[in-house]
């Protein structure tokens, strides 16, 4: 009996092999019923985001999966080079401690690999959420909303790369020269792998409201629409490990890192913020208003432009993002806010009525969504609390009216301090996990000034050192 190499892979249904006539084994796709199958899954893949958004996890059988698992808080002393760092874990400080996922395998969704349920899990430190866990920041962040008898809703656009092997090794974007922006078919995506993208995300329930080329060559985004925000950011978490494993797959790369390319336009995260009454109305949105705004959509809009310093640390986590933080690039980098402007920080889109929302630009792709969401969810609700205006439009600002000289922070260094120095933001969003996130963040600049003692002559180039420590992970 010949057999093939081996089954060929199927975007949807299971696998079924046979015997040919002349005795070689073949594979026929059938779709999967699981309506009268008790487990549909030979496996479990339980995922939860570390504090840079990576996706920690284990496979589980499923036999087994009922008992759950757990984790030593090992991961989160580490940095991107793999060492343990002496900083707050939240936990007993010897012995490195587990923390406990906890899960529900009935809300497990179809994989992207053959016989898998994938499934995201909580944290646990003994009987309590882990209080530096950042799906924990965001469940926070939802309840003080819905507290007050307000439904946050959000969707998310992120932008990446698709890359190639060199002819030194190195990691170059794929050759796409009749590619433009908001380009469609074979001529920006020639191995269809946002096609496939697409299509292994529909089967893994992930809502996908678009995908298209972006502002350069090999750039492409993928939208998610405005949704639960649980929903969306898992959405996204999850999109974005399984477009770099079927990019593996090919032997292709995709980052989402904010400038992975000297000379070509940065990758970015934008998030769409609208709230909503427990009758789905939009409370962004007055019919008395002359621009359709309501109150409680510039109050919201004054809290993330108060916050705008300390917010760059979440938005823009690593070395690499403030390379993208520069003029020319289409980021707001001052706090200002304007009617449907790509250049302001908080972009009002035109749409109104039960469509109305505010789309928040700073933050890159290789934020971790989670702690983004939270923190501009946290500085929304302070807004409202305090009443803050957020003062004219960019589009109503004159060129000769005085500046206040706010900007984001030029590094990663001077966001973490300015985010250690806004007390407000990093109670909300809990003094350990900020502590976590700055003492990491702090280590991680040292050692790269430390490896690029003249990183202020090279800040037009890609480095070695990120090329080594963020473009395996982002």
């Amino acid at each position: 009996m010949r057999a093939e190499s081996g089954p060929p892979k199927s975007l949807s249904g299971a696998l079924v092999a046979g015997i040919s006539a002349d005795g070689t084994v073949t594979y026929q796709s059938v779709p999967e019923v699981h309506t009268h199958v008790t487990n549909p899954y030979r496996r479990y893949r339980v995922l939860w985001p570390d504090q840079f958004g990576l996706a920690r996890g284990k496979y589980l059988p499923a036999a087994a999966a009922k008992a759950g698992t757990s984790f030593s808080t090992a991961v989160f002393m580490q940095g991107y080079d793999q060492n343990l760092y002496s900083v707050e874990i939240a936990a007993r400080p010897d012995g490195l401690p587990d923390v406990s996922a906890h899960c529900s395998l009935a809300e497990a969704r179809p994989g992207w690999e053959p016989e898998t349920g994938v499934v995201i899990a909580d944290l646990f430190y003994g009987q309590e959420p882990y209080p530096i866990a950042p799906r924990q920041a965001l469940k926070d962040s939802i309840t003080m909303w819905n507290e007050l008898d307000v439904n946050p809703r959000v969707g998310l656009s992120i932008t990446g790369y698709v890359m190639q092997a060199g002819e030194k090794g190195e990691w170059v974007p794929i050759e796409t020269p009749s590619s433009y922006l908001y380009g469609t078919g074979a001529l920006i995506d020639p191995s269809g792998l946002l096609y496939d993208i697409m299509a292994m995300a529909e089967g893994s329930g992930i809502d996908v409201e678009s995908v298209s080329a972006d502002l350069d060559r090999a750039q492409f985004e993928i939208s998610l629409p405005v949704a639960d925000p649980l929903h969306t950011v898992d959405g996204l978490f999850l999109i974005r490990e399984l477009a770099r494993e079927l990019a593996s797959e090919r032997d292709l790369r995709i980052t989402f890192l904010p400038k992975p390319i000297a000379d070509r336009a940065g990758n970015s995260l934008h998030v769409s913020l609208a709230f909503e009454d427990d009758d789905r109305e939009n409370l962004f949105f007055d019919t008395q208003a002359p621009d359709g705004l309501s109150s409680l959509a510039r109050t919201c809009i004054g809290g993330m432009l108060r916050h705008h310093e300390a917010l760059t640390a979440f938005c823009a986590p690593t070395v690499n993002s403030y390379k993208r933080l520069r003029q020319g690039e289409i980021v707001g980098l001052r706090p200002r806010w304007g009617y449907d402007h790509r250049f302001a920080t908080v972009r009002v889109p035109p749409t109104r009525g039960p469509e109305t929302r505010l789309q928040h630009r700073l933050a890159d792709g290789s934020a971790n969504p989670y702690l983004v969401v939270a923190a501009l969810l946290q500085a929304a609700r302070m807004g409202d609390k305090s009443r803050i205006n957020p003062g004219k439009s960019l589009n109503d600002h004159r060129d000769d009216e005085p500046d206040d000289g706010r900007t984001t922070p030029e590094t990663l260094l001077a966001a973490v301090e300015a985010l250690q120095a806004d007390g407000e933001l990093s109670s909300s969003m809990g003094p350990r996990l900020v502590d976590n996130f700055c003492q990491l963040k702090t280590i991680e600049w040292n050692n790269f000034v430390d490896s690029e003692p003249r990183w202020v002559d090279k800040i037009d180039e890609f480095s070695e050192w990120e090329a080594v420590h963020y473009l395996p992970f982002h």
